[in-house]
């Protein structure tokens, strides 16, 4: 991907990575859904195989899992529908890093649009543990994918609810 930016975004590039490695610097998922139990839950299992899964997910932090080719964002069964707020918070910086690095999305572009109807509630409830710092962190990170990728979706995603960071009165705040 470097050969294909600026060397502004080549900059900008490693100021957002920065960013994103301090502000979600102490995230952890302590008695948040796991990766592993995510596919559990979408299967609706039961409280055993929930903690099975669980237990399979043994990495040190969301840092490890940046440059771990076992994890992927990209799901078809479980993934970011399924997890709560706090492991929302947890693999979104891994996911966020990974994006950053390619250029492209990692399956995550579609959880920053804030649905109008019958899911606005429990997406808002998913970005409910995003600090306020971390909620900028992941504006910069829209703008920044929004603008080499050249793909419209990550720029509706900003406007869909995100550019609420800035103070905008006119638009709803993560909670």
């Amino acid at each position: 991907m470097d050969h294909d930016l600026s060397e502004a975004h080549r900059a900008r590039r490693e100021q957002l990575l920065e960013e994103i490695y301090r502000v979600f610097a102490d995230v952890d998922r302590v008695d948040g859904i796991s990766w592993s139990e995510s596919r559990v839950v979408d299967d609706n299992g039961s409280e055993s195989e929930r903690a099975s899964a669980r237990s399979k997910d043994v990495e040190s932090g969301w840092q490890e899992l940046v440059d771990d080719h076992s994890w992927t964002s990209e799901v078809g069964v479980g993934g970011w529908n399924f997890l709560d707020a706090i492991g929302f918070r947890y693999y979104l910086p891994a996911a966020m890093v990974r994006c950053v690095r390619s250029g492209y999305d990692q399956g995550i572009e579609f959880q920053f649009e804030l649905p109008k109807f019958w899911l606005r509630k429990y997406t808002l409830g998913k970005w409910s543990a995003l600090n306020i710092e971390q909620q900028v962190c992941v504006k910069h990170f829209l703008q920044f994918m929004a603008a080499v990728s050249g793909d419209e979706r990550w720029e509706r995603s900003l406007r869909s609810h995100w550019a609420a960071v800035d103070g905008n009165p006119d638009t709803e705040r993560c909670p």
